[in-house]
């Protein structure tokens, strides 16, 4: 079967997973544990669109799950149905950003799964400038701004987490500014992430 989940869904299905390993700890009463099992499946099923039958046994298997064992078992079958982040090349990020002339990419890090990827940033200090690179409707996109880290807590825009953030400010024309705060680490911002909505919207308002 291939990949048809996103990072994001995958990470909306571990929080699913987690509440009902939870309940099953936790809660002797056997109808409200196959009612919150029931719940977790509608919701899991309002996240995604157009599955197949196939795909729809898999991640049905959820309503079975009663505890670490059973959810290492279905993430098991699950996560190779991750599609990873697909890594733009040197030249799709210059395309991006054709007013800066050295902008490249990192090179992750072996530890990093792009399975847990919905979007690439990073820090240049050579540019004094952070980048946001993601994928909307099949086309990369991207924005850069200034960033300054705070050293304390605050809700992240991209993840709605409460992490280390630091101030993201961008020119939206010449005479104007705009900004808000997100995750300082863009890889656990990434694994907190379970939509994409809260990025999207962050980066339309910086462009507004």
């Amino acid at each position: 079967m291939e990949p048809f989940i996103r990072s994001d869904q995958y990470h909306y299905i571990q929080q699913q997973v987690a509440h009902i390993v939870q309940a099953n700890a936790l809660i002797n009463d056997k109808e409200m544990v196959q009612t919150i099992q029931a719940m977790a499946r509608d919701k899991m099923s309002s996240v995604f669109e157009g599955l197949s039958g196939l795909q729809q046994r898999v991640l049905e298997g959820i309503t079975y799950l009663e505890d670490r064992t059973d959810a290492e078992m279905f993430y098991a079958r699950v996560l190779p149905l991750v599609q990873p982040f697909r890594m733009p090349s040197d030249e799709e990020v210059k395309g991006l950003f054709p007013h800066l002339l050295k902008v490249k990419p990192p090179v992750l890090s072996e530890n990093v799964d792009a399975r847990d990827m919905t979007y690439l940033s990073w820090f240049d200090p050579g540019l004094a400038r952070k980048f946001l690179v993601t994928y909307r409707g099949g086309e990369l996109v991207g924005m850069e701004g200034s960033f300054t880290y705070t050293g304390q807590k605050n809700i992240c825009s991209i993840c709605h987490e409460h992490e280390h953030v630091g101030l993201f400010v961008t020119d939206t024309t010449e005479f104007r500014r705009k900004g808000n705060y997100v995750c300082k680490d863009s890889i656990k911002c990434n694994l907190n992430m379970t939509t994409r909505d809260y990025l999207y919207n962050f980066m339309d308002d910086l462009k507004r």
